[in-house]
């Protein structure tokens, strides 16, 4: 998925850039007369090689930029409802799978493990809404300050 569409941009980028660099430098190996044909087709190839990396990119950058927010939105989220508990968010992945972000969510604090019966997805769909599924990791810790 992500380093074919890496390795298809880069590769459609290098032969636009190869056609705009041919057309500014003039390089022609037709006469005048058939040139010309051929600019038109190397500016729709161009417009169609631009089409093809940008609408892929369009749709990775919401994609990524969503999983941003939620992580945000859940981190602060679980840092509240753990957070009195003296407990702490370590880290939030989240992936999108089917059209359908889901997020773990890893929390370290001291034993026992703080109550959690209270915590449901619906409040985790009210407080964060772009989330499809929470699942929280426990990850019992002893720190000692120096």
């Amino acid at each position: 998925g992500g380093a074919l569409m890496l390795f298809i941009t880069n590769f459609l980028c290098i032969m636009v850039m190869g056609i705009i660099t041919m057309y500014a430098y003039r390089v022609h190996r037709l006469s005048r007369r058939e040139g010309a044909r051929y600019t038109v087709t190397a500016f729709l190839v161009c417009i169609i090689a631009l089409g093809l990396i940008a609408v892929p990119l369009a749709f990775t950058s919401l994609r990524l930029g969503d999983e941003a927010d939620a992580k945000e939105c859940l981190e602060e989220f679980v840092g509240k409802y753990f957070g009195d508990r003296g407990w702490r968010v370590q880290i939030v992945v989240t992936e999108t799978i089917g059209g359908l972000l889901n997020a773990t969510a890893s929390i370290v604090g001291p034993p026992p493990f703080p109550p959690y019966e209270d915590l449901t997805g619906e409040a985790v769909a009210e407080a964060c809404p772009m989330v499809d599924g929470l699942e929280v990791s426990f990850i019992p810790a002893a720190f000692l300050e120096l």
